[in-house]
């Protein structure tokens, strides 16, 4: 076995370990080791990363890799800072603070695995959940017998960003890639997730229209999107807050599976308005799993009404804004309006999933989240140079043909 052969599967089976833990409730392993696993792989990666020669190749792996920091990982390292701030000056609870080391090795694992693999990253990381999937179902077999049930959260979910990425690049499919997809999609399916599959559905019918439109025209309709998108979450709070989602629910026949009394649990802690500053991060765990131990949950279902919860009006506001906006208008001037498209599709399939589930906190659904990102902004990169250099090569041969 030669040193590259065993990278990957090294690679593939601490993957597959980790997601295995994170997701199989049946194997007597604390999800903790998961992330203690990953934040190993985190410090070596970023030993890597800072030794890392200054050639073409690594200057351009770490233009992306700094901006996926910016992007992804400063907004929660704000809002950290702001729960420190809400603690030590008495405006919250010290019950709620936290390491919030959960929220930070979600991503950072992603850019660590990047760093230490580059463009191989995404593909190692796609058979390790395969693997976990397998291995999950076996385990739940094995305990409970063929009356199992396949609705794996987490593992269903980081299967959307694989979908999204294979049938977003504009390359014909290679066998590798058609087999990918076919197990991404036997997977969404199989886990049928209701509000996934609607994800997909609605990321996948707004990218077809987008694709019909000029640059300029493109730009807007993104712009646009994401001011539908913020609008979209503060009605939400506002049918939340109010208990009006009860209402609407029984008018559209919508099954919430108990999601109306986690919403009304949390009511007496939030307040609609502009001078509602949050409760700080993890408050809304702490309240659900100490103040209201016999509903059996240990968040209330929908990152949106957590994070309103949790960061307050204004920071909500703003994280909204720079993920549904900024991220994408970021991503159009430094590296084209193809790639802030998709950062904008994975983005605004993200955001759908968040209204009725907690996939923010979630390993496999941050993790693939980021690393889709990265792995289309490095393969745009490489793509764009080739470009160019095929360019130098043709402009060489015309010279010396004259």
């Amino acid at each position: 076995m030669n040193n590259k052969c065993l990278k990957k599967t090294v690679c593939i089976i601490i993957l597959t370990a980790c997601f295995t833990i994170d997701t199989c409730t049946l194997i007597n392993v604390n999800s903790k080791w998961a992330y203690s696993i990953m934040s190993i792989i985190v410090f070596f990666a970023f030993i890597k990363y800072a030794c890392d020669s200054s050639s073409t190749k690594s200057s351009i792996k770490r233009n992306i890799i700094n901006s996926l920091l910016i992007y992804n990982f400063m907004p929660k390292l704000i809002i950290y800072m702001y729960t420190l701030f809400l603690v030590f000056s008495g405006l919250t609870e010290k019950r709620f603070l936290s390491t919030n080391i959960q929220t930070f090795v979600n991503g950072l694992s992603a850019v660590s695995v990047f760093i230490l693999f580059r463009e191989q990253s995404f593909y190692y990381s796609y058979i390790a959940v395969v693997l976990s999937y397998i291995i999950t179902i076996g385990i739940e077999i094995f305990n409970k017998g063929l009356n199992i049930s396949l609705e794996f959260h987490d593992l269903a979910f980081s299967m959307g960003y694989v979908i999204l990425y294979i049938i977003y690049r504009k390359k014909g499919y290679l066998k590798r890639e058609f087999t990918m997809l076919l197990f991404a999609v036997l997977m969404v399916f199989a886990a049928g997730k209701r509000i996934g599959l609607f994800a997909l559905l609605v990321t996948i019918m707004w990218w077809k229209c987008a694709s019909k439109l000029s640059k300029k025209k493109k730009k807007r309709f993104i712009f646009y999107s994401g001011i539908c998108m913020i609008g979209i979450c503060f009605l939400f709070i506002e049918f939340a807050i109010d208990s009006k989602i009860l209402e609407l629910s029984s008018a559209f026949s919508i099954e919430l599976s108990g999601r109306n009394y986690y919403y009304a649990a949390l009511q007496p802690y939030v307040e609609k308005g502009v001078s509602f500053l949050g409760l700080g991060r993890n408050a809304v765990q702490v309240i659900m799993t100490q103040d209201f131990p016999w509903l059996h949950v240990g968040n209330v279902h929908s990152d949106i009404y957590r994070m309103y919860a949790e960061c307050g009006f204004i920071l909500f506001g703003g994280w909204v804004i720079w993920y549904l906006i900024g991220i994408e208008c970021a991503a159009i001037r430094k590296y084209g309006t193809y790639v802030g498209e998709f950062i904008f599709v994975l983005t605004c399939y993200t955001f759908i999933v968040y209204f009725t589930d907690n996939t923010e906190l979630y390993l496999m659904n941050q993790y693939f989240y980021v690393l889709t990102m990265l792995a289309f902004m490095n393969s745009q990169a490489c793509y764009d140079i080739k470009k160019i250099n095929d360019r130098t090569k043709e402009n060489t041969i015309e010279e010396k043909i004259d």
